[in-house]
């Protein structure tokens, strides 16, 4: 989770005024967990969240070439080398002023 809130600061709190926040959360759903990183930043203009988007969802080596966004890049391949052929993986949600969700999906482990 550290590069996601890492990028949180980096990329979306830094340069923004007023309060900032970024929220954890997780959760079960079916057999998969779920795990939210949240900041309420500067998001992604509508452009540059597809450019993010498109990246992630090649191949895992296509992941891992993601320019500025490795840490996303490096993420979404390990998910993928992990669960391969499943639904896994990232999903970024995000509007520019508004702030950034990253979802992590994988399968739940039972204890």
């Amino acid at each position: 989770m550290q590069p996601l809130v890492e990028n949180s600061f980096e990329h979306g709190l830094l340069d923004k005024s007023g309060g900032w926040e970024i929220q954890v959360r997780s959760r079960r759903e079916n057999s998969e967990l779920l795990i939210e990183v949240r900041d309420n930043g500067l998001g992604l203009s509508a452009d540059r969240l597809r450019e993010v988007r498109s990246a992630l969802e090649g191949d895992s080596e296509k992941a891992l070439q993601t320019g500025s966004h490795i840490g996303l890049g490096n993420i979404q391949a390990r998910i993928r080398l992990r669960y391969p052929g499943e639904d896994c993986g990232l999903r970024i949600d995000s509007a520019e002023g508004l702030g950034t969700t990253v979802t992590v999906r994988t399968k739940a482990v039972d204890a």
